[in-house]
């Protein structure tokens, strides 16, 4: 499960590597010597913390938006591989806000926002993203993506780097097609709901500490373009995160009542067929 929890930032510095070879930015670092050292650096954690907070702007037809708006507070702890988020999301007036866990050992759980209680999905799923994350690394999942960045720079300070990436016309259907092509069976289903999307914009800001070489703050803007139900809907998103508490969590335990008294959801229940 590392490589997904570290999916996000690890997917800038893949297509960075694509972009940049080995151009000397910091004495006798290189760009690739800076990312490949963090991406290592943050496999390594045994725990850390993160906060996200996301805006999502909709533009719908006659000249109006719909907004949302969801924050995060999450705590990872490895071996046992074992996550606790708290999210939070605000759209038309309405707040919900919610807790879950999981870990490799018990399932996925997740509070209820409307009825309360908890709810424990099904262990096929759980095992199929587990199975989708051995199977393929970060690096292969977005080697399509590579061809679309545009513009790479790096500046930095005495205590932190900050690299920046910028790309646009991203297809993301093609893209699609290009992972279902690599993964084999399996993903058509998912490919029957994929919007015609197409990424406009696409600005990532990644902050690197020096010294540990650990991830503390990534920003993301995009601009998405989907066709759904014949028409057209432009998206507009930011993505602020920050991370913390690098190895700092001793433990993290799924609460028994939680386990207990979850009630066990099918697919069926989930997504209706």
């Amino acid at each position: 499960m590392k490589k997904i929890i570290y999916l996000l930032t690890t997917c800038s510095f893949v297509l960075l590597l694509g972009a940049c070879n080995d151009v000397e930015v910091d004495g006798d670092m290189t760009l690739e010597d800076i990312m490949n050292g963090s991406i290592s650096a943050m496999e390594e954690l045994n725990s850390y913390a993160m906060e996200m907070e996301m805006e999502q702007t909709i533009d719908l037809s006659d000249d109006e938006s719909m907004t949302m708006n969801m924050s995060s507070v999450s705590e990872v702890h490895q071996d046992p591989m074992i996550l606790f988020q708290t999210i939070s999301m605000d759209m038309l007036g309405e707040t919900l806000s919610y807790e879950s866990y999981f870990s490799e050992e018990h399932g996925f759980f997740m509070e209820d926002p409307m009825m309360g209680g908890w709810m424990k999905y099904p262990d096929s799923l759980v095992t199929e993203i587990i199975d989708i994350e051995t199977q393929m690394s970060p690096e292969e999942q977005l080697k399509p993506l590579m061809e679309y960045i545009t513009d790479v720079s790096l500046s930095s300070d005495d205590d932190f780097y900050t690299l920046n990436l910028a790309g646009e016309d991203v297809d993301m259907q093609a893209f699609f097609e290009e992972i279902n092509g690599m993964f084999g069976e399996g993903m058509d289903e998912l490919e029957t709901f994929m919007p015609d999307m197409t990424i406009d914009e696409l600005q990532y800001e990644i902050v690197i500490d020096k010294e540990t070489l650990y991830q503390t703050a990534t920003n993301v803007h995009m601009v998405l373009t989907m066709e759904m139900l014949g028409e057209t809907l432009s998206t507009t998103q930011n993505i602020k995160m920050k991370m913390s508490k690098f190895n700092e969590i001793e433990s993290l335990v799924i609460p028994e009542d939680v386990i207990n008294n979850a009630v066990e959801m099918s697919e069926t229940d989930l997504f209706g067929f």
